[in-house]
């Protein structure tokens, strides 16, 4: 998986709990999806807004809903690639960290800021590009997941 620059690390807390009947234990997952306030759920091919950041940027919103990882602390790692070429078309090292998690919970983080190299909205609106996300917790136990999606620029 190819992360593409520099951002706050953030605390997020995780941990919503889905009740199982008779003890089942359920099946660990990893998915990437998008939400500014909650994860939203994407299929691939979905279309994502282009966010004109409030310092001159361009962001999309990233998202990760999992069971599985933990317990402790999860540390997720996110970005962006072009599905042709691979060329990371966000800032490196894009990473947020997850406190106090319930490996038997499905967890969910949102409203992560998934940073664009480029200035210009005309280079990505329309484009098709992968979020990739990866989770791993304090015992190295790592998950990922990625998701083809297309960008649209609305000009405001």
């Amino acid at each position: 998986m190819t992360f593409s620059a520099r951002a706050p690390t953030l605390a997020l807390l995780g941990g919503v709990l889905l009740a199982g009947c008779g003890g089942e234990t359920a099946a660990p997952f990893f998915e990437v999806g998008t939400g500014e306030s909650a994860f939203e759920a994407l299929n691939e091919g979905a279309t994502v807004p282009l966010i004109h950041g409030p310092q001159g940027g361009y962001h999309v919103w990233i998202g990760v809903r999992h069971r599985g990882l933990g317990p402790g602390n999860i540390v997720l790692e996110y970005g962006a690639v072009d599905p042709v070429t691979g060329e990371g078309l966000m800032f490196p090292g894009l990473r947020a960290v997850e406190a106090d998690v319930d490996p038997e919970a499905v967890s969910q983080a949102a409203g992560l800021v998934g940073f664009l190299l480029e200035d210009e909205p005309a280079v990505y609106d329309g484009r098709t590009i992968t979020l990739e996300a990866r989770g791993t917790d304090e015992g190295g136990k790592a998950m990922s997941d990625a998701r083809s999606v297309v960008v649209a620029w609305d000009g405001s």
